[in-house]
């Protein structure tokens, strides 16, 4: 049982049981992953704690836990209200320069359609954090 387990652990690392649980994957038909736990946000901190005057920056997370261990600047917490309440989405917005999403909320934020991404990691090869940089969206996109 150990050897398996262990076995097991090597080839889902750095994530382990968080990202890939075989006995979801059995039952979701290899659909995976269900849920979000965090992934890759160390990549989008890296990514934007090594631009230029990052201590400056602010950026709202979706898994902003995960993100802020590795930012060197302030981190907004994305809640979610936001999903329902358009008007704090938005005074949250204006208050970052970023906006670090994980792929697939475009349904639950419609927002997130009329917004290009500045850069999209890729997990498994598949799309899956999409860092946007708020100057770079279309003027008007963040007013009531």
């Amino acid at each position: 049982m150990r050897c398996s387990l262990g076995a097991a652990l090597l080839t889902t690392g750095p994530y382990y049981y968080t990202y890939y649980n075989p006995v979801l994957r059995a039952l979701t038909d290899n659909k995976y992953p269900l849920f979000f736990y965090g992934e890759r946000m160390e990549q989008a901190a890296a990514h934007l704690g090594s631009k230029p005057g990052a201590r400056e920056l602010t950026a709202l997370v979706y898994f902003g836990r995960s993100f802020s261990y590795y930012f060197p600047g302030e981190t907004l917490v994305f809640k979610p209200v936001f999903f329902e309440d358009r008007g704090q989405l938005l005074d949250n917005l204006r208050q970052s320069d970023y906006l670090v999403v994980y792929t697939g909320l475009h349904a639950r934020m419609p927002l997130l359609n009329e917004m290009r991404p500045e850069r999209v990691l890729y997990l498994y090869g598949r799309e899956y954090v999409e860092i946007y940089r708020l100057a770079d969206q279309p003027a008007g996109l963040f007013q009531n």
